[in-house]
């Protein structure tokens, strides 16, 4: 039996809120109705200033979501004036998607407080304890996707945080 003060996804969540709460990444003004999976999609298609498109499978596969929630997601980013969604000229079935000049004003505002935020999140923790971090955090995705019964709930926790 695990410890109650042992608890991993306890600590992963709790961590997740105190990420969440963090000043810095606060938006304010029109974008402070998006959640957070639409900023981290926002990141995903601006990564290091490239406001790059991509594929709606891509998204779900670096986010580890399913279609349904993708295009949920998806679908209130387009209606909120955040991203395109238009058919690949190579499959008309596959949605290309593209951040809008907005989401591209609120990437460049929010960059350096996210740098920051990664820059304090970080602080005393040597290369080698951040190696030994992210390969726990792969073992722990990888046990609970590996055909698991429980890997069906995966997708239903990713849609509860919308």
């Amino acid at each position: 039996m695990v410890s109650e003060t042992r608890r991993v996804g306890k600590a992963i969540a709790s961590l997740g809120n105190v990420i969440k709460r963090h000043k810095p990444l606060q938006v304010e003004g029109k974008f402070c109705k998006t959640t957070r999976m639409q900023r981290w999609i926002i990141g995903y298609l601006y990564e290091d200033g490239a406001k790059r498109s991509a594929l709606q499978k891509e998204i779900e596969d670096a986010f580890s979501i399913t279609r349904s929630t993708a295009s949920t997601i998806l679908g209130l980013m387009e209606t909120r004036g955040l991203i395109r969604r238009e058919s690949a000229p190579f499959d008309a079935r596959q949605k290309v998607i593209s951040l809008t000049q907005d989401a591209i004003d609120m990437c460049d505002q929010i960059a350096g407080h996210i740098e920051r935020l990664e820059k304090k999140m970080i602080e005393g923790i040597s290369d080698e304890e951040l190696d030994v971090f992210f390969d726990v955090l792969q073992r722990i995705e990888q046990n609970l996707t590996n055909d698991s019964p429980d890997a069906a709930c995966t997708g239903l926790a990713e849609e509860r945080n919308l």
